[in-house]
């Protein structure tokens, strides 16, 4: 390759890192064992590298086996970290390291860590460089200020800082429920505030705008050099336009997943909110039906949005990666500014607010519930009304 080919082409999938470290795996419990003085004994090494001891009745006795099992289930109840002696100090950065072993195991949705653990671990390892090698239940409200002052100078948003702000008091809460530390120390941590705007000197993010259509029918055309493969992104983001789905959703359509015994296609992605046992669905009208209907002819009940290899034979789905990546550069050609495939989201928000007036409808249409419809998605959801009422009321 040339150097303009070779930084112009993607990785290969087959290249990229694996995307989740592996999986926690909880050690054994330790085996009972008779000490010299006739008692029951385990004996284990912490998440500190300290040598612990526990004893169990009198060796050899039904008393010593129901307190071993009772052991062993307490110590698979919490993945092989046992609650320490009461009274004893827990570390910032041992309570720090359980919560993120449990948010890796907690956290997952078909077999992946989810995006939560990421912010998890930003918003803890800023604890632990601050105070990992302090008490537990000594980080009160003013090492907690200090820790988002920290954040305040590190130029983080403010809306970002109240989300680490947030994690880092369900941190503590969670160690509450498990004896680590006093429960007084919950109520300490959450009655540090959240930052407010207009008082605080954090900075402000930018909103997530919708896309104006007149944009999108310019980037159409540059999304790819090669007609076919340009044809698969221009119907991704046709799609994820008319339908308001997330780029995931979109990534992962198969024709074996529509149900098209209706007018209406429907189709039932997996669900990002299904650790609270709600389950997506997805109404396909007839805009979005023709840009599909071509490429189910060609894939049958297969990957709908599937490219050719760039070597070798067969297909590749694309990922939300390549799709991002290739709709900046269109933008960049179509001098427009460059969007992402997740406002497309907040178009289709603003388009259902503008025709129907209703939260309801927005929350319907994305899969969200009305208030983070209207806090997230939606243009300045509040104009539509207004503008009508001073057109009738003067």
């Amino acid at each position: 390759m040339s150097v303009e080919e070779a930084f112009g082409t993607p990785v290969d999938d087959r290249f990229h890192p694996a995307p989740n470290p592996p999986s926690f795996v909880i050690p054994p419990p330790p085996k009972l064992a008779r000490h010299v003085s006739g008692a029951a004994r385990v004996r284990w090494t912490d998440i500190n590298g300290r040598r612990r001891e526990k004893y169990l009745s009198t060796h050899g006795t039904p008393e010593s086996m129901v307190a071993y099992i009772t052991f062993c289930r307490e110590w698979y109840a919490q993945r092989g970290r046992v609650a320490p002696p009461a009274g004893e100090a827990v570390s910032v950065r041992e309570v720090v390291d359980r919560y993120v072993e449990y948010a890796e195991a907690t956290f997952r949705k078909h077999g992946r860590i989810t995006s939560e653990v990421y912010g998890v671990r930003a918003a803890l390892g800023r604890v632990t460089e601050a105070y990992g090698g302090e008490g537990a239940a000594v980080f009160g409200p003013l090492k907690f200020r200090t820790v988002i002052d920290g954040m305040v100078r590190e130029d983080l948003s403010r809306k970002t800082i109240n989300d680490y702000r947030d994690k880092i008091v369900r941190c503590w809460k969670w160690a509450v429920g498990r004896e680590l530390v006093p429960a007084a120390t919950i109520a300490a941590l959450e009655a540090v505030e959240r930052l407010i705007a207009g008082r605080t000197e954090a900075r402000e993010s930018e909103p997530i705008r919708s896309v104006a259509d007149e944009h999108l029918e310019a980037v159409l055309p540059h999304l790819h050099p090669d007609e076919l493969k340009n044809a698969v992104l221009a119907a991704m983001t046709r799609i994820a336009r008319t339908t308001g789905m997330r780029p995931g959703e979109v990534c992962v359509l198969r024709g074996d997943q529509l149900d098209r015994t209706r007018s209406e296609w429907l189709y039932q992605p997996p669900s990002k909110m299904l650790h609270l046992d709600k389950h997506r669905r997805v109404w396909i009208g007839p805009r979005g039906q023709a840009v599909l209907g071509p490429l189910l002819e060609a894939t049958g009940a297969g990957d709908v949005f599937v490219i050719h290899r760039r070597r070798g034979e067969g297909v590749v789905k694309v990922n939300e990666q390549f799709w991002r990546m290739r709709l900046a550069d269109a933008c960049r050609i179509a001098e427009v500014p460059v969007f992402t495939p997740n406002q497309l989201r907040h178009s289709r928000a603003t388009e259902v607010k503008d025709r129907y007036e209703d939260d309801a409808a927005v929350a319907a249409a994305l899969g969200n519930s009305p208030e983070v419809a209207r806090q997230v998605y939606i243009d300045n959801p509040a104009d539509k009304v207004a503008r009508r009422i001073a057109k009738e009321l003067g």
